[in-house]
């Protein structure tokens, strides 16, 4: 009996040791640690948070899901230090994580950071790595094809801007808010150019369409609303019918 007891706590220390050691669990550690650091928003407490995550990457560099998960993560916490070397750093780290979702984050990342500091170049090379490498990921392509548009614009590429839009609209036809969202830059577009009437147009043609393509869905109602919101801002008179 004593050796069967013996035994038996062998198994939980030796089952306790292992649970200490795995490597999600030591993510899931790390996470805590951060999110109490975060909300103390003490400097300190986020640095050190900052090292585990920085500590588990380099213990696990030879599991690249698990060191880029932990890149990501120490990424946004040298972001929120303000080490903005450091943060780019482990963003570019990340990016190459076979997860694609630890890879769609870390790039959508590096594009925010560089848009901050006005490097578009850089921001543009990011964003298009995301729509090619990441398309499984759907929101983020969708989102990180907006982002293209919007600085394109900025750029006065009013031509590389419509194409991107249109590409949300055709590629993720399936997404109703980025759909309103690119349909909403294309009219401003228009309307900037002074063309008025081609601006309604589109709006009613893809207006139209989102509306059967959704009618009877869980998002008919956001749909309607962001529609209308969007054709208020614009000034059309969704009563009134382009001849």
């Amino acid at each position: 009996m004593k050796s069967r007891i013996l035994w038996c706590l062998v198994a939980l220390l030796a089952t306790g040791v292992v649970a200490q050691d795995s490597p999600d669990m030591e993510l899931r550690a790390a996470r805590k640690q951060a999110a109490a650091a975060i909300a103390q928003k003490g400097r300190e407490a986020i640095g050190a948070a900052r090292k585990v995550y920085e500590g588990v990457a380099e213990r696990h560099a030879a599991l690249p899901a698990i060191a880029g998960r932990a890149r990501l993560e120490a990424g946004r916490l040298a972001e929120r230090m303000r080490e903005m070397p450091a943060a780019e750093a482990h963003f570019t780290a990340a990016a190459q994580c076979p997860e694609v979702k630890v890879a769609a984050d870390a790039l959508g990342e590096l594009a925010a950071l560089c848009q901050r500091v006005e490097r578009r170049d850089d921001a543009e090379k990011w964003l298009k790595q995301l729509v090619e490498r990441c398309g499984e990921e759907e929101m983020d392509c969708a989102n990180a094809m907006l982002r293209l548009g919007d600085i394109a614009r900025q750029r006065s590429r009013p031509d590389d801007a419509g194409q991107w839009y249109r590409r949300v609209m055709n590629e993720h036809g399936g997404l109703w808010r980025p759909c309103v969202d690119a349909l909403e830059e294309m009219v401003e577009m228009q309307l900037d150019s002074g063309d008025r009437d081609s601006a309604r147009k589109l709006y009613d043609g893809h207006a139209l369409s989102l509306r059967a393509r959704f009618s009877g869905s869980s998002a008919e109602k956001r749909l309607d609303v962001a529609l209308g919101r969007l054709a208020a801002r614009a000034k059309f008179d969704i009563g009134a019918k382009v001849g």
